[in-house]
């Protein structure tokens, strides 16, 4: 493997591994491949690649950034929100969390037997009534249980503001998209000029592609043929799934996932090379949990002070 630098703040390491790459790439004014740089973000399903992407898109005012295209992402927003509570919905009954109010209970059922659209939810009427049933003992009880099914990160973020988003003339702000869950099917890619980042020196008017790929394991076959044309690759870990399965296979914990891609990454012959970030992700829900919930009930081999700053660094070791 290449040259190896873990971190846990994408402003510093982002900037970092795009000065490595610039300077590993000898500058060939006849050949255009040599002008441009290739980044490429890695990692299993959920790793948070995506929302970095759309991240460094707005800091070179693309993607989200525009707002045509915040307005244009509101049916996502919507759809995150259907989905998200039909999951805990399920989930109070698989594990009989029972919905108490009589009323929400009706609203579960609308919403879980698939009546519930997306443009309705511009109506106020259908945030409020969101907001009785998150509030619902059963639901809570669902969320406080989260690692026992599938839901997304941003669960929780979604239904605390779901008096903002549901209503006429809603366009979701940065903030609400960051929060959103698109999977990624095939191949994302925008381009940018170095230039535009004050934190990289010597560019020499070079471009920057940075590509993100579907995480799942269907899409990971997509993978191999980008492999030739990379410049630097950074590997997107997240730290707060130590106590989640896989959406694939349930009897797979994601740590132990994305240590497995890790290693057949960074043991590749392909990127003895090629500068290399290790990027641990969502540390802040990691602490949230670890108020909670201890690490070593789901990882017992796991010998490290659970307290300590330097546990996130230990928990791949």
């Amino acid at each position: 493997m290449g040259q190896l630098q873990s971190s846990q703040e994408d402003d510093d390491a982002i900037p970092q591994v795009l000065q490595k790459a610039n300077n590993n790439q000898p500058l060939q004014s006849n050949n255009k491949k040599q002008e441009q740089i290739t980044v490429l973000l890695l990692g299993p399903g959920e790793s948070g690649k995506s929302t970095l992407f759309k991240q460094i898109q707005y800091l070179y005012n693309q993607g989200i950034a525009l707002e045509t295209k915040r307005k244009a992402l509101k049916d996502v927003v919507y759809s995150n929100i259907i989905e998200n509570m039909r999951s805990l919905i399920e989930a109070t009954h698989m594990y009989n969390w029972p919905i108490e109010n009589s009323e929400n209970r009706e609203i579960a059922h609308l919403i879980s037997d698939s009546n519930l659209k997306i443009e309705e939810l511009e109506d106020i009427g259908w945030a409020e009534r969101i907001e009785r049933l998150w509030n619902d003992k059963g639901i809570q009880m669902a969320i406080t249980n989260a690692e026992k099914f599938q839901i997304y990160d941003s669960a929780t973020y979604l239904f605390e503001n779901i008096r903002r988003l549901c209503c006429q003339g809603y366009t979701p702000t940065v903030e609400d998209l960051i929060h959103t869950r698109i999977k990624t099917l095939g191949i994302n890619d925008v381009t940018f000029s170095l230039a535009e980042n004050n934190n990289i020196n010597n560019t020499n008017g070079r471009t920057l592609r940075l590509v993100d790929v579907g995480g799942q394991r269907n899409e990971r076959k997509k993978w191999l043929h980008l492999f030739s044309e990379v410049n630097a690759i950074v590997f997107m870990i997240s730290l707060s799934e130590f106590d989640l399965t896989c959406y694939e296979a349930t009897d797979t914990k994601r740590l132990e996932e994305s240590r497995t891609v890790l290693e057949s990454i960074a043991n590749n012959s392909l990127f003895q090379d090629t500068p290399f970030v290790l990027l641990f992700n969502k540390v802040d829900i990691l602490e949230q949990k670890l108020q909670k919930k201890s690490f070593k009930n789901y990882f017992p081999e796991f010998q490290g002070n659970e307290t300590n700053s330097t546990m996130k660094e230990k928990i791949l070791l």
